[in-house]
């Protein structure tokens, strides 16, 4: 018997190094800081959900924040699947049916791409508005559906929302903020048609920001979506996987 739900994490790449114009975008690699919210974001989600495939763009910068997060998750980097679409898609349509093609075996995927393909894909899933997905930021995403061919727009539900920081607070109001955005719009799409959407948006906006400071301080932890058996984690290990060695820096012209 199939599960009923699927689960994603949308990965946008770590920071990479500023183009320049003397190389081809994609051979952009990743920078110190890049490497350190990999680590950060690894530890992070070891204790998460686990993907049974990492898939990430054919540009160097998506391909190492794959291979470099595929250890936490005990996969081997040459686990990690190279798809064009992440990167040379022109809309998140492209991207929403190719998830729809994805085996039923595969109940745990993630992706690891850009901007700003990965929030087009993150808003038509959760039918909400985001504002931005900065680099190295991880979305997961719980999708109701016992086949990836049966996959809706505007269902997904989104679990949580992790920024590349080590400040317990910012993290926690960042995620927090998504959050509630998601379930106040999930409210507004139960009206047929909003006059002046744009207006509607940036309401939103602003009071989710105002909230979520006021409550920040006095919610015990967020509540993640209770793990199925088949995405649980194997045990965290004692000591996080070594980092792999340090991408190279190029010489700037």
């Amino acid at each position: 018997m199939l599960p009923k739900e699927r689960f994603v994490l949308l990965i946008r790449h770590a920071e990479a190094e500023i183009d320049h114009g003397d190389i081809p975008d994609p051979e952009r690699g990743l920078t110190a800081k890049g490497l350190h919210q990999i680590h950060v974001q690894g530890a992070r989600l070891a204790d998460g959900w686990r993907p049974q495939r990492v898939v990430a763009s054919h540009a160097v910068r998506a391909r190492d924040t794959a291979q470099r997060l595929a250890p936490f998750w005990h996969l081997p980097v040459e686990a990690v699947v190279q798809e064009a679409l992440l990167y040379e898609a022109q809309g998140a349509d492209e991207l929403f049916n190719w998830l729809r093609t994805q085996d039923d075996d595969l109940h745990c995927l993630a992706l690891v791409g850009h901007n700003p393909l990965l929030n087009w894909l993150l808003e038509m899933l959760t039918a909400c508005p985001s504002e931005n997905f900065p680099k190295g930021a991880v979305a997961g995403l719980r999708l109701p559906c016992a086949h990836w061919k049966d996959l809706q727009a505007g269902t997904a539900e989104l679990c949580f929302f992790y920024l590349p920081t080590q400040t317990p607070a910012k993290l926690r109001k960042a995620d927090l903020e998504r959050r509630l955005s998601q379930q106040i719009w999930q409210l507004l799409h139960g009206f047929e048609s909003l006059e002046r959407p744009d207006n509607v948006r940036e309401a939103v906006s602003k009071q989710v920001e105002k909230l979520a400071k006021k409550l920040e301080p006095i919610l015990p932890a967020l509540p993640n979506l209770a793990l199925p058996e088949y995405v649980k984690p194997f045990p965290a290990p004692k000591k996080a996987p070594a980092l792999t060695k340090k991408a190279p820096r190029r010489k700037k012209s």
